[in-house]
């Protein structure tokens, strides 16, 4: 942007910033809005510097953050202008001030499509920048098949065909329908032979940090996966061979901009070699290079070593090959940096089944205690998940989610819990052990609210499998549960109540005693502003003093706790 020997812009951008708060910067804006409408409402008319000072004016007030609403209709005329310096200016407005919808565009498309089919190079770039800044519908629909018919014209240098692929880019994914493509793809892959690097792949001396155009290399071979795997053996043997010097080429080095380009190479011919779906022993080298990676010093090559080795696991026959790293990415769950702990997370709930779930299990229940509070949920459900999915036996199932409780109740939701209910439901053989575990989790002087809905529901149906046990006769636990009673919510009281009716529904013979405190609990309750509570307690004091009939009627109750 030349702005030399505009003096009066100069003074205005120097009175800007001399200002010494915001509310005096807004009186000297204000002033000079008002000085531009004024001499653009002038009679006299105005010069062409006169015009392009005032309109590089009014796109500076623009980047401050005010509203210009004025003044548009002068900068859209100065893209008509015969020189350069008006020119610019016009155009570089224009499209910074300007929407896709504005009326006034309508009226530069003419001159704009004049500018792109003649032959001054330079009026060309401007004209092809600012279309596909604005990139709108009717710049599409009247000026994208000249601007095509340039991206393949043999006349014109590759400066001019780069604006225009870019400036094409851009109007195809703003308006894919009105731009036709149709037999354009033979005429873009010519393209491809340029020796110039803004319209191709790299010239051979042109390298960064000793790597041949890296950004060119990512962007080729991410064009090739969206293509379908190549099937000619010997193009596919000639792209496999780039492909293994490019992962055996890669190192970590001392140099970060070198490390930084060769490994968007490296991770790119990574994902290329997935989607060619290349041989297992090509598979196996690149894990173990990834391997390499996840253990180095530099966070950066961490995450996309963990980040790529969870895009591994789509291939089947390297599960194997991943495993052999798992103490390694285990240890990226105790990272500082989180990023690389929730791909470490990922990546082993990725690589788990049944040969590894107990182990990686237990590692996500001992990092729980430790873990980020923004990462507790997650890691909760995806253990709840792995233990319920790679159970070697329900008991190390119910233990799992147990420990979940116990150690982020939290974060841990009711369906999780609702889900080991009913799995000890459904399994006679597991409902002793469930039992005995959620009356040993009651003896902690602190326990979550979770933990006391779970246990209390458990030792409700199943504590008579226990009566023989210390400390598990009918009294007992229905003591340990009642010292729960004071610490929990109004939504957990209702599963409280239950729990006290079915303890007496089987405690054989009726013990009076018991009988008469849980009743007076009922009695306490049927008082209760809560309309849940205050239900349950009159359904359940009513029912037990039936007595004989307890039984049965208690046996048709649903054998879940409503959600609360």
């Amino acid at each position: 942007m030349a702005l030399s020997g505009m003096r009066g812009l100069s003074v205005f951008i120097s009175d800007i910033r001399n200002c010494p708060n915001k509310e005096q910067e807004r009186l000297r804006v204000d002033k000079e809005l008002g000085n531009i409408r004024t001499r653009f409402k002038s009679e006299k008319g105005l010069t062409h510097y006169e015009k392009k000072k005032y309109v590089w004016k009014m796109l500076y007030i623009h980047m401050l953050g005010y509203d210009v609403d004025f003044g548009h209709m002068e900068a859209v005329s100065l893209i008509s202008a015969p020189k350069y310096p008006e020119k610019q200016v016009g155009y570089i407005v224009t499209s910074s001030l300007l929407n896709e919808n504005h009326d006034f565009l309508r009226l530069a498309i003419n001159t704009v499509r004049n500018d792109i089919i003649g032959r001054n190079e330079t009026f060309q770039c401007l004209a092809l920048t600012m279309v596909g800044n604005i990139g709108g519908r009717e710049f599409s629909e009247s000026l994208a098949p000249d601007v095509q018919k340039l991206l393949i014209s043999s006349s014109c240098r590759p400066l001019v065909r780069k604006k225009a692929a870019l400036c094409l880019l851009r109007l195809y994914r703003k308006n894919p329908d009105v731009v036709n493509i149709d037999g354009w793809a033979d005429r873009m892959a010519q393209l491809l032979d340029e020796r110039d690097l803004g319209t191709k792949i790299y010239p051979q001396e042109y390298t960064y940090y000793g790597i041949p155009s890296p950004w060119l290399q990512v962007k080729a071979m991410r064009a090739l996966q969206y293509f379908p795997t190549i099937e000619d053996p010997n193009i596919r043997r000639s792209l496999f061979e780039v492909l293994q010097r490019i992962l055996m080429g890669t190192d970590v080095v001392k140099n970060v901009n070198k490390n930084n380009a060769s490994h968007a190479v490296l991770f790119e011919a990574l994902a290329l070699v997935m989607h060619l779906d290349a041989e297992k022993e090509m598979m196996s080298q690149c894990v173990a290079l990834l391997g390499k990676f996840i253990a180095v010093r530099e966070p950066n090559i961490r995450y996309l070593g963990l980040e790529n080795m969870s895009r591994m696991l789509m291939v089947t026959d390297v599960h194997d090959s991943i495993k052999r790293h798992q103490a390694q990415i285990i240890t990226s769950l105790k990272d500082p940096d989180i990023s690389i702990r929730r791909r470490a997370l990922d990546l082993l709930y990725g690589m788990c089944d049944v040969s590894n779930a107990k182990d990686i299990v237990e590692e996500l229940l001992q990092y729980l205690s430790t873990a980020d509070f923004a990462m507790r949920e997650e890691l909760s459900l995806k253990a709840a998940i792995l233990a319920e999915k790679f159970a070697p036996d329900l008991s190390w199932y119910v233990d799992v989610i147990l420990q979940l409780i116990d150690k982020a109740g939290d974060f841990v939701s009711d369906d999780i819990w609702f889900r080991v209910v009913q799995f000890v439901t459904n399994n006679e053989d597991l409902q002793p052990y469930a039992a005995a575990k959620a009356r040993e989790y009651l003896d902690k002087p602190a326990i979550h609210e979770t933990m006391v809905k779970v246990s209390a529901y458990l030792l409700g149906e199943y504590s008579h499998l226990l009566a023989r046990r210390p400390g598990c006769s009918p009294k007992e636990i229905f003591t340990v549960i009642h010292e729960k009673l004071p610490t929990v919510s109004t939504t957990t009281i209702p599963i409280l109540l239950s729990t006290y009716a079915k303890i007496l529904m089987h405690t054989q013979p009726a013990d009076p005693e018991l009988q008469k405190i849980v009743w007076a609990i009922f009695n306490k309750y049927e008082s209760c502003i809560d309309v849940e509570i205050q239900q349950r307690a009159v359904e359940y004091f009513a029912l037990s003093k039936k007595g004989a009939a307890l039984m049965d009627i208690l046996a048709e109750m649903p054998k879940f706790p409503e959600r609360q």
